[in-house]
């Protein structure tokens, strides 16, 4: 099941949350794959806010999706398979498994149907596969729309190329060059191999967007997190759902730069201690 990859060319691997069909993934291979060797692994059906889960109980299926629809001049060699697990499964059987004799040059999640800001990133299975990218030792990038309606994915992935263009290659200008396989060490060198990026992109036309813009992730509360409700035999249930009550929008959230049209880029890392936390701890418990 390896692909066969050409060592003279950028590759990506891909995959989301939404599924294979979802049409954030069809248009982020329509962008990406005439730029790169493109191979996606993506869920069978939705699996959002799947987070950072694996499979460990059941076997998981990886089948080769033949009807996806690549454009027609996409770079071969390029292949989109379907699996039966979550997020971040497709991640370690894209990369471990498909892509073992030929690692990609950076992982890509998304894009996501709905933004990724604040504390949502701790449920995302969109991030948490951008997350398990960059533990398994690749630059990794989730992007996601903040989707109003409109869905103006094109928007999403061209500013996911304008990005990939300055972090991989120092290109700034509007039209990137093409992409030639580099060296990622000295990137993961440079965030201790730590780091990894989560962009979310205002859903208007690319030129209604501001630009990039780094940002903090902010915070934003809810009331009515979960809804009970009454089956017909009188058995209740509930649904985790929930009103948006509160916005951080203080200069510099994540959450502030979408809402006034810049795209909010924040480097976030799997490392979860807060140091902090010694100075505080550390006479109680030492």
């Amino acid at each position: 099941m390896n692909a066969p990859r050409s060592p003279s060319s950028f590759r990506i691997f891909a995959t989301n949350d939404d599924g294979l069909f979802a049409p954030g993934m069809i248009e982020l291979a329509r962008r990406l794959s005439p730029r790169a060797e493109l191979t996606i692994v993506a869920p069978d059906g939705a699996r959002s806010a799947a987070s950072h889960s694996i499979t460990l109980h059941k076997p998981l299926r990886l089948d080769v999706a033949p009807g996806f629809p690549w454009p027609s001049d996409a770079r071969e060699p390029h292949v989109a398979y379907t699996c039966s697990g979550s997020p971040t499964d497709c991640v370690m059987l894209g990369v471990l498994e498909v892509l073992k004799e030929s690692p990609p040059h950076v992982v890509v999640s998304g894009i996501n149907e709905g933004q990724n800001l604040a504390e949502d990133v701790t449920y995302s299975g969109t991030v948490a596969a951008a997350m398990e990218g960059a533990i398994l030792g690749f630059p990794s990038i989730a992007v996601s729309l903040d989707y109003r309606g409109a869905g103006n994915y094109p928007t999403a992935s061209h500013f996911l190329v304008n990005l990939i263009s300055r972090v991989f290659f120092g290109d700034t200008s509007e039209n990137p060059a093409a992409w030639l396989p580099v060296d990622t060490s000295e990137l993961l060198a440079r965030h201790g191999g730590k780091v990894f990026l989560n962009v979310n992109v205002p859903d208007r036309a690319i030129d209604e967007v501001k630009g990039l813009r780094l940002c903090r992730t902010g915070f934003r509360g809810y009331r009515d997190v979960v809804q009970k409700m009454v089956d017909p035999r009188g058995r209740p249930f509930f649904w985790i759902a929930g009103e948006r009550v509160a916005e951080d929008l203080r200069e510099g959230t994540d959450v502030r730069a979408v809402e006034n049209g810049w795209v909010a880029v924040t480097p976030l890392t799997w490392e979860l201690t807060f140091e902090p936390g010694f100075a505080t701890l550390a006479p109680v418990l030492e």
